[in-house]
């Protein structure tokens, strides 16, 4: 076959382009051809904005006043400031940045969500943030635009501070969008922590992670704290923990966190009971004090969805006030039975690696408290 003839463009004429995804202008002046490229992607919104370019070249072409070395102008660069007018150019550097400073399972849970709603959206959000802002809404839940809009303006505004941008036209526009109250912590009683403990101790299937659920209930630890617990963090004589790291989930992946999420390191004193159950796990050739049956980290999100539901669901406590209970909710029922026990707030709150302030407002289920009766005095 011969090869294909290029499509020969009319003189004057200031063709609008697509190369690899990226629109472009095409033009010839003074026998030199031109590409130019803007710096958009080929959207239906981008592609008015690229004809307009295209047409005011033309014309200033023709009434014999373009001048390449103008290049700025015609784009719309503006110069130093200004430089970038595609978000997901501004984006994706801003992500980059961001890639060395945190850890991978924030990129992964709260920076690559936004790259998949940028790619589905048809918008250029620097051009027209409302109609992305409209986009976003339709593809996704109110909770997770908010989240987006919020991170798009962080990024403008790091833009700005690079010189990449002169404003951030995301600027409050996440407080705009109304989203339900999250609602209040809930925890599972002591009668039902005992019971669910005991479920998975007899099961046939699940009981090889017996120990796991009777380590996060009587800790209040965070999941991903206790499947990377090392032995090395556990005192000799069984007396404490440093909780100092964990595995998390970064999107599909396993992923060692070298801190906790907050941070700081813990040393959680461990109470007779929790001192035989970590006796009775004396390390073998692990390191880890809870691996999975194939001596590897346990993975959380499959453990939650397989032994966790099955075995609440055998209970009737796969869902307590509306809400599906999770390994987290052995967080809650800690804190809260601690609480109600009269342990100060403050002390809980050391133990777990929390505020009191955040021990009140996240983790504390007030039907515990309600079932307390002020002492006689």
């Amino acid at each position: 076959m011969g090869r294909r003839k290029q499509k020969r463009h009319k003189k004057g004429e200031v063709v609008v382009a697509n190369d690899r995804g990226n629109l472009r202008l095409i033009f010839s002046f003074n026998k030199r051809r031109f590409f130019w490229h803007l710096r958009l992607a080929d959207t239906p919104y981008n592609r008015l904005v690229a004809h307009q370019k295209a047409l005011k070249i033309r014309q200033d072409i023709e009434l014999g006043l373009f001048r390449p070395e103008n290049k700025a102008f015609y784009l719309g660069n503006g110069g130093a400031r200004g430089q970038i007018v595609c978000l997901g150019e501004l984006w994706q550097k801003f992500v980059d940045y961001q890639r060395e400073i945190l850890s991978p399972t924030t990129i992964a849970n709260s920076y690559e969500p936004v790259t998949r709603y940028l790619q589905k959206c048809q918008t250029e959000g620097l051009q027209d943030p409302i109609g992305l802002r409209g986009e976003l809404l339709q593809i996704t839940t109110k909770g997770q635009a908010q989240n987006a809009l919020m991170y798009l303006s962080k990024c403008c505004q790091w833009g700005m501070n690079q010189g990449l941008l002169d404003r951030d036209p995301f600027a409050g526009m996440y407080r705009e969008i109304r989203t339900p109250k999250p609602t209040a912590p809930v925890a599972f009683t002591q009668a039902e922590r005992d019971s669910i403990i005991a479920a998975f101790a007899s099961d046939s299937v699940y009981s090889y992670y017996a120990p796991l659920v009777k380590f996060l209930f009587w800790t209040g630890c965070r999941p991903c704290e206790a499947v990377g617990l090392q032995w090395a963090a556990v005192a000799p004589d069984y007396s404490f923990i440093h909780f100092a790291a964990g595995i998390v989930l970064a999107g599909s992946k396993l992923v060692e966190r070298p801190t906790t999420k907050t941070g700081v390191v813990r040393k959680f004193p461990c109470s007779p009971s929790l001192r035989e159950l970590l006796r009775s796990l004396h390390p073998s050739s692990h390191t880890l004090v809870f691996p999975s049956k194939q001596g590897k980290p346990i993975n959380i999100r499959n453990f939650n969805v397989g032994a966790w539901r099955s075995v609440l669901r055998q209970l009737g406590l796969e869902y307590k006030n509306g809400t599906r209970m999770t390994p987290y909710n052995c967080r809650d029922t800690f804190i809260s039975l601690q609480i109600a026990a009269g342990v100060s707030s403050d002390v809980v709150a050391h133990w777990v690696g929390n505020s009191p302030a955040i021990i009140r407002q996240k983790y504390l289920d007030p039907a515990a408290l309600d079932r307390l009766t002020p002492a006689e005095v």
